[in-house]
């Protein structure tokens, strides 16, 4: 009985660290601005989940630095064409022009 105790709990226990603060933001892509810093900001028809509770829960951001800022333009760009549901991975919240918007880290179409 020990036995399916710990075993029982490990699994609760990896289950409770594996809950991120952060998570996925999905939408039919409504705009998609290049900022004067090279951020992306893409704009959904209607709002996402935001579970990172930015301020603008109908948009995300793609950071100029970020490796694969050009892939995930193509992606954006492919998703809004196709009328597909572009999802985003988001991290934290990117602050600028007196507000914030989840901070996305990853791309893909649906």
């Amino acid at each position: 009985m020990k036995k399916f105790a710990i075993i029982v709990t490990l699994i609760l226990a990896s289950n409770s660290w594996a809950e991120p603060t952060f998570g996925g933001a999905k939408g039919l892509i409504k705009s998609i601005t290049i900022k004067e810093t090279g951020y992306l900001l893409i704009a959904f028809e209607a709002a996402h989940a935001n579970t990172t509770e930015c301020l603008k829960n109908d948009y995300v951001a793609i950071a100029n630095n970020n490796p694969n800022r050009e892939m995930m333009l193509s992606i954006s760009l492919a998703a809004n064409a196709q009328k597909k549901l572009a999802n985003y991975w988001v991290v934290s919240c990117y602050e600028a022009y007196g507000t914030s918007y989840p901070l996305a880290i990853t791309a893909t179409i649906m």
